[in-house]
């Protein structure tokens, strides 16, 4: 072969072009082996591919592809492979084609993205793909790489080919395109193709991800005044929808767009949109189903010297997380004269962990705290019990009241550091994206009185009011927080700025790249900070590789220790919605000689795997919990009691070990630190009495405003530990709450085709009994030792009763993230979703 091959190769060089054109095609026909000696003629081979009178100059262009290919050049393989026109057959699937094709397509796709100039061939090429694609009916493969390369007309085409692919497009462009404005025109293709097809539900969110509150108005109208019940009962499902994932200012334009004689429907559309029915049943679901482990608390609280605030402040907050939303504040009532032992700071979080336990409670509210709120009220009581009211009314300004007596002790509160900080948190919480520029003024203003901690809570409430505006709305102002914060000098008025700015920039994706340029140049290192947390709430839930990979530079480049946690905890919220991803991404990190790095990679970790069970996550995180560092230690606690919220002994065998683990750190010598990190983890694996899970985003997996926000200034507990209570604002109870066409909770049943113990709830860490048992078995009275062997009995016994293989629950139970996937309408129920999908949240059912 070696021999014929360096005969073809001779023929090259002969001045008879039909010799030529025969070498070429042997030659063709063993290059896969031939390739290095042909290789010694490259150039012979080229100058043929380019000589236009040459006849086969297209034979020529295909063997220097497959040449220049396995020589490892890609870029001169796709050029040559353009020459060649027709030859280069797209639909062989050997190796060499499938490479080229692949590069191609990831070529021309950085070019578009880039604004590059595109060769006609290279056009024509990519072109060619998708219509080979669509002769072979792959519309799926049609769909996504004529999105990817921005060939609108095979996006159209492959939508009328197969219309139940436009749920898929609408979520890949959601969630991969990062460019506003073709972002923009392929969310109006989607709109033209759902109007046609009458899609009403998928058009809804088609407007909200345009933020056309017009079009959402005229279409919850049009289906009220004009549709049947089933119409009316999918525009309350659309009203839920929105009331979960839009923000404040999007839902009040929708109000104020309805009719303004309203209907009775139309008021219980407002009333969901403003959140109030959607919270009441949320309290009332909490509430009933409150699994909160009372006595693991009560351990806490006798065990540890509560006396150092610190401590204090941890099982305080243990039992705030536990309770949240639940509105059972009888353990706060039982205990109050431990709870008043607090001082100063440690009184402001206690007073602030009542807003916790009922958040949502709208209408009990003022009355709650009203021994909180008078004017004779301590000064760090006062503080506190109006952050409170900020947390029970997150997100919803309807109530002028309530506003009034937050604006009013921003008045009263001067000279008081406390009441001015609480007001300050409390009105951003409450006016959270409502762009409401009298509240902005307000809160302007007490941060320009250059008070540290007032300060820092007027810059994140300023970021909260102006939530997400961008450069378009806030553009100016982002201008004015970066001012300051370079002439201030608090630490704290910096870090409030440097999260404020963060939250006027979020979701706005590549707009806030200029900002986070600015920032990075500067040499305060809280402003690159700053830089961090705009990357990761600009493009929160996107898994934006541009994003990434900032985040990840400056995680190993940068000198301040602060920037570089805040950079490895970014990629946690960039891959939000890409839980899978993270164990992979981090999983260096979390071994890294930098604690601060591991101590990041912990919580990235925990907030993008949170409530997932993920064993990846599991492996890395274990290693952690041993760190020779308190505060890697801390954080992995947290994370890792994040990864195992809501997951069975049964379907997670660590779940147990870690329950274990929690338990021997009670009973051993620990510092403040470890303490902190130690309640954080058991108020969050019994998080709304083990009801909730903790997510970036929505249970349909939009990203949610609250939680984002809610686990942005978590994160920033390690400087104040106040802003630890703002992980509730990220809990999404796991229920299914079915609803009449009267917004009635009716008797409706679902069935969960596994066994009760798969997802069952939490067992109590049953402290006590365990330190009989594994600590001092010597010691075991005769009636100790025969109540725990008769206990044991007992256990042994109901495991080896027949565990049945499903169950039917009613309505309003808790179902969690993973057992959706095995729950389905029982037979004997008059009643499906009017959408025909079972989903977790608010579900508006018809009759059949």
């Amino acid at each position: 072969m070696w021999g014929k091959t360096l005969g073809l190769l001779s023929l090259l060089s002969e001045d008879d072009t039909e010799l030529q054109s025969y070498a070429l095609t042997q030659l063709d026909l063993t290059v896969s082996v031939s390739w290095p000696q042909i290789a010694d003629n490259l150039g012979k081979i080229k100058s043929l591919a380019k000589n236009k009178s040459f006849f086969s100059r297209k034979k020529a262009a295909l063997l220097a592809s497959k040449v220049t290919y396995h020589l490892g050049e890609l870029d001169s393989s796709l050029k040559y492979a353009l020459l060649a026109e027709n030859l280069f057959n797209l639909s062989n699937t050997d190796e060499f084609t499938s490479q080229i094709l692949s590069y191609a397509i990831k070529k021309y796709v950085k070019a578009i993205t880039s604004n590059e100039n595109i060769d006609e061939n290279h056009f024509n090429l990519v072109k060619n793909i998708i219509i080979n694609l669509m002769e072979q009916q792959r519309y799926s493969d049609v769909l996504c790489l004529s999105i990817e390369t921005r060939l609108l007309d095979f996006v159209q085409a492959s939508l009328e080919k197969q219309p139940s692919l436009a749920s898929k497009a609408i979520s890949l462009t959601l969630k991969s395109i990062g460019d506003f404005h073709y972002k923009q025109s392929l969310l109006n293709l989607f709109v033209d193709f759902s109007v046609t097809h009458s899609d009403k539900f998928q058009l809804s969110q088609l407007y909200l991800a345009l933020q056309d509150s017009d079009s959402v108005a005229a279409l919850l109208t049009s289906l009220m005044a004009h549709g049947g019940e089933e119409q009316q009962l999918l525009a309350f499902q659309i009203a839920f929808e929105l009331a979960e994932n839009a923000h404040q200012q999007f839902r009040a334009n929708v109000i104020n767009n309805l009719p303004q004689n309203l209907t009775a429907d139309l008021t219980a559309i407002a009333s969901i949109l403003q959140r109030t029915k959607l919270l009441k049943l949320y309290l009332e679901f909490l509430f009933k189903r409150n699994h909160s482990d009372i006595q693991g608390l009560i351990t806490l609280k006798d065990t540890f010297d509560t006396m150092r605030p610190l401590v204090h402040t941890s099982v305080v907050l243990a039992y705030a997380l536990m309770y949240a939303g639940t509105a059972d504040d009888n353990f706060y009532r039982n205990n109050t004269p431990w709870f008043t032992n607090a001082k100063k700071w440690a009184q402001f979080t206690t007073a602030a962990a009542v807003g916790v336990i009922h958040i949502g409670h709208l209408r009990d509210a003022l009355k709650i705290l009203d021994s909180f709120l008078r004017p004779d009220a301590p000064e760090y009581v006062l503080g506190g019990a109006l952050y409170a009211l900020g947390l029970i009314f997150v997100n919803y300004s309807w109530n002028p009241l309530v506003i009034q007596k937050v604006k009013s002790n921003l008045v009263f509160g001067e000279g008081h550091t406390a009441i001015l900080h609480g007001a300050c948190l409390s009105l951003g919480l409450i006016s959270m994206g409502s762009r409401n520029m009298e509240h902005y003024s307000e809160l302007q203003r007490i941060l320009y009185r250059d008070l540290p901690e007032p300060g820092e809570a007027a810059g994140y409430a300023m970021g909260m009011v102006m939530l997400g505006s961008g450069l378009e709305f806030g553009g100016h102002i982002i201008d004015q927080m970066f001012h300051f914060a370079n002439t201030t000098e608090h630490e704290k008025i910096m870090r409030g700025i440097a999260m404020g700015l963060a939250f006027v920039m979020y979701g706005r994706e590549a707009e806030a790249d200029p900002l986070v340029e600015k920032l990075l140049l500067s040499q305060n290192p809280l402003m690159r900070e700053s830089a961090m947390w705009v990357t990761a709430l600009a493009h929160v839930g996107t898994a934006s590789n541009q994003a990434l990979q900032c985040l990840l530079h400056v995680a190993v480049s940068d000198v301040n220790d602060n920037v570089r946690r805040a950079a490895v905890i970014g990629v946690g919220f960039v891959l939000s919605r890409s839980p899978h991803e993270v164990p992979a991404m981090v999983d260096l990190l979390a071994k890294s000689y930098h604690p601060h790095i591991r101590s990041g990679s912990a919580l990235a970790l925990g907030i993008a795997c949170a409530g997932t069970g993920m064993k990846e996550a599991i492996d890395i995180l274990k290693p952690l919990l041993d760190d020779p560092e308190d505060a890697v230690m801390q954080s992995a606690l947290i994370a890792m009691g994040m990864v195992m919220q809501q997951q069975s002994d049964s379907l997670v065998p660590q779940a147990e070990w870690f329950r274990t683990y929690l338990r021997s750190m009670i009973s051993r010598r620990r510092n403040d630190m470890q303490i902190f990190g130690l309640c954080t983890a058991c108020g969050i694996l019994n998080a709304g009495g083990g009801n909730v899970v903790i997510s970036c985003n929505s249970l349909r997996g939009e990203n949610s405003v609250a939680a984002t926000v809610g686990l942005a200034l978590f994160c920033n507990h390690f400087f104040w530990h106040p802003l630890a209570l703002m992980l509730s604002l990220a809990f999404h109870p796991t229920a299914i709450i079915g609803l009449d066409r009267n917004l009635e909770v009716v008797d409706w049943k679902i069935r969960s085709n596994a066994s009760p113990s798969t997802f069952a709830y939490l067992r109590p860490i049953d402290v006590e009994r365990e330190q009989i048992i594994l600590n001092d078995p010597v010691k075991l009275s005769i009636s100790q030792a025969s109540r725990i062997e008769e206990e044991s009995e007992e256990e042994k016994e109901e495991e080896t009763e027949e565990e049945p293989q499903a169950e039917i629950l009613p309505n309003m139970s808790r179902v969690t993230l993973r057992q959706l996937d095995y729950v389905e309408i029982d037979e004997s129920s008059q009643y499906r979703p009017v959408t025909g999908k079972l989903t977790l949240g608010f579900v508006m059912l018809k009759k059949v």
